[in-house]
């Protein structure tokens, strides 16, 4: 929820009583891995890790993306 409130705040949006119980019980209700935990690898996809992280290492530093 304090995401969206930034987002909301961000854009100078009132959030509403209504809008936030609609949210927070959406949340509550579909928790991150309510239906399991998804892994993949890239050697799964016939592709190598190392050669993506060169391929992709300005998006990756850019975004300060953990490798």
């Amino acid at each position: 929820m304090s995401v969206i409130e930034r987002i909301y705040t961000h854009f100078d949006m009132p959030l509403t009583a209504e809008a936030r119980t609609a949210m927070s019980g959406f949340l509550a209700n579909n928790r991150q891995g309510k239906h399991g935990k998804h892994d993949y690898t890239a050697e799964e996809f016939g592709m190598n890790k190392e050669i993506l992280h060169e391929q992709f290492s300005s998006y990756i530093n850019h975004y300060s993306i953990a490798t």
